[in-house]
């Protein structure tokens, strides 16, 4: 009698079990079919050679590249983006069909700030986010940013210090795709 028990129980459990797999297989189905957001790295810390930021960032910030990776994301609209960013960096978002040849890094003047400062060329640019420069050279430099795009196009994203956009050439695209019918 006690094997026929556990046998029973046993059964049952695995039938909870696969409902619930199946009702999240539903919702699953009902969630947007393209990526509703994704992530770029905005600089990276290296660590050959290795680097230690116990107590405060490298001055001039040595171990960190000027890089986006991945430099193109896609989503469709309504999505978002995750910018991590690592050290003295700052994310500027620029209209469908900008191009980096349409960033004016002189005219205006750039407002003031390390690496150049920063860009501050207000045409066709939709997001600008937060200027690291008056922070102390520590970690609350690290940070993430979520921006989230409404329409499809090709955005522009660059790093608005001088210095990383004009010498690194530290800018990407985000791809924005339509929006599936079902959404959501």
């Amino acid at each position: 009698m006690k094997r026929s028990l556990i046998l029973v129980v046993a059964i049952f459990s695995l039938c909870v079990k696969a409902g619930i797999a199946s009702s999240a297989d539903v919702e699953d189905s009902r969630r947007r079919t393209g990526p509703p957001n994704a992530t770029i790295s905005f600089g990276q810390w290296e660590t050959d050679p290795a680097l230690d930021r116990l107590n405060a960032n490298p001055t001039g910030g040595a171990g960190n590249n000027h890089e986006l990776i991945p430099d193109i994301v896609t989503i469709e609209a309504g999505g978002a983006v995750n910018f991590v960013i690592s050290g003295l960096h700052n994310v500027q978002i620029f209209d469908d069909g900008t191009k980096p040849d349409d960033i004016g890094t002189t005219v205006p003047q750039p407002l003031p700030g390390m690496g150049g400062g920063i860009i501050d060329d207000s045409n066709k640019r939709i997001y600008r986010g937060w200027d690291p420069n008056p922070i102390p050279n520590n970690f609350q430099r690290d940070r993430v940013e979520v921006v989230h795009f409404a329409e499809p196009g090709r955005y522009l994203v660059i790093c608005g210090v001088v210095n990383h956009f004009v010498n690194d050439q530290m800018y990407g695209f985000v791809r924005v795709l339509p929006e599936k019918k079902g959404g959501f």
